[in-house]
């Protein structure tokens, strides 16, 4: 029998039976999306105080690496390693923490930081940007074979600055006419008015004129 034929009263029967036999699931899934929403803005506010953490932690190291303090910029930096990792602020410590090695003599200990960085899981040019710099080192120790192997699986060029590495590499190897390309290919994309681009110009120039090939 359709419900449209049922006088009031039954209706009224039909619907407090059915909702005698749904209570226990209708209760059940608001109970439910309750709970979702509330793990939801728990999770949520859980994420807000860890990266708020993450970031009180990272100024302390600024402040310590300010202050000459190397054991505190140290021991903050392994902190944000181990239980920040997922923040921007483990790679931030790893970047400060290279510069106060570098800064004290120490390019081996700088290397050796930005090496610890695990960058699987940053921006593309933020890995690109720890690369650059461990290259950068690299040359510093007189490693430029290994400079050039690590500027190899760099994608982005940073304005002419990979290119440039890349032949300050060349020329330490002795590959002249390679270095003279890469310094050429540098300053396409460098800005004409900046110093770099004169240092560059500069770092092309020392290489003398290219050799004209045999007839």
């Amino acid at each position: 029998m359709a419900i449209e034929s049922l006088d009031e009263h039954e209706q009224s029967e039909r619907v407090r039976a059915w909702l005698k036999d749904n209570a226990s699931n209708m209760l059940t899934g608001v109970a439910l999306g309750v709970a979702m929403i509330a793990g939801w803005h728990w999770w949520q506010n859980a994420q807000s105080e860890h990266q708020a953490t993450a970031a009180v932690q990272f100024n302390t190291l600024v402040e310590a690496a300010r202050a000459n303090e190397p054991d505190s910029v140290d021991a903050i930096a392994q902190s944000l390693r181990s239980e920040f990792a997922d923040t921007p602020y483990a790679l931030l410590a790893g970047l400060r923490v290279a510069r106060v090695k570098l800064d004290a003599g120490e390019p081996q200990a700088a290397r050796d930081a930005l090496a610890a960085i695990d960058v699987s899981d940053q921006d593309q040019a933020l890995a690109a940007l720890v690369a650059l710099r461990i290259a950068r080192l690299d040359l510093t120790l007189d490693k430029p074979g290994d400079a050039l192997a690590t500027l190899q699986s760099i994608s982005s060029d940073f304005g002419g600055l990979v290119d440039e590495a890349r032949g300050d590499a060349l020329t330490a190897l002795d590959r002249t006419d390679d270095a003279r390309l890469a310094y050429q290919k540098a300053l396409t994309v460098l800005d004409g008015g900046s110093p770099i681009y004169r240092t560059v110009q500069m770092k092309l120039d020392n290489l003398g004129v290219a050799a004209k090939p045999e007839v």
